[in-house]
């Protein structure tokens, strides 16, 4: 199964994390006191404790998760929008998704959280799926039918209730594509989501392909096995 879709507007951009000792160059339409100005809203405690209040709740929903589970915060953060501060120090715009890793329980899992500003609206904190993909937020979205169909061979008759509960980026594969959208990586790439469909767990392999117009998506349920 395959389907093109549009990637978004905005790249992603690496930056230094709240805990660096001091801020990067300018990038992604940031400056250095912009980038200054998120470290230390980012480190402030509201914030903070919003963050890991979702991430509770998030690992809270999944099977593996565990009572004694802690969160450890990735030293980085993925802006998708850039981010722009009042005189206060509070974010106006921007958008940005930070890395939290679950530690105490037999398995570990990495959470994914997507602070959204809009102008005049204060930060709202999404969850994304967990695990290592590297499909920005709206390519997970569209990915998600994909990994249901793939599901269709393996999952119970008449199941609907299905969940991804995890992913993992397995690496780039084939030729970088000449005609890939501009500023974006041009190498397909291949991840294995975790499905459970009606308390069965399958692994489904799907593929990025980048292109002119977006990112083909490819599913093959031949591909799925049981976990």
């Amino acid at each position: 199964m395959v389907r093109r879709i549009a990637a978004a507007a905005l790249a992603l951009g690496l930056v230094a994390a709240p805990a660096a000792a001091e801020a990067p160059p300018a990038e992604g339409g940031m400056t250095k006191e912009e980038i200054a100005q998120f470290q230390a809203f980012a480190a402030g405690a509201p914030y903070r404790n919003a963050l890991f209040t979702a991430a509770k709740r998030q690992n809270d929903s999944l099977p593996t998760s565990c009572p004694e589970a802690t969160f450890r915060l990735e030293n980085n953060v993925v802006f998708m929008q850039a981010a722009h501060f009042d005189a206060n120090g509070n974010p106006t715009v921007g958008a940005w998704v930070l890395r939290l890793d679950t530690e105490g329980c037999p398995h570990s899992v990495r959470l994914n959280l997507l602070t959204m500003v809009q102008p005049g609206q204060g930060a709202r904190l999404l969850s994304l799926l967990p695990g290592s993909t590297r499909a920005e937020p709206a390519l997970q979205r569209d990915a998600l039918p994909f990994a249901g169909n793939g599901t269709v061979a393996l999952r119970p008759k008449d199941c609907t209730a299905i969940r991804v509960i995890d992913t993992e980026f397995n690496g780039f594969e084939g030729t970088p594509l000449a005609n890939a959208k501009p500023g974006r990586d041009p190498r397909p790439w291949k991840e294995t989501w975790t499905v459970v469909a009606c308390e069965v767990r399958i692994a489904v392999v799907i593929r990025f392909i980048p292109d002119a117009t977006g990112t083909t998506i490819s599913v093959k349920a031949n591909e799925a096995t049981l976990k």
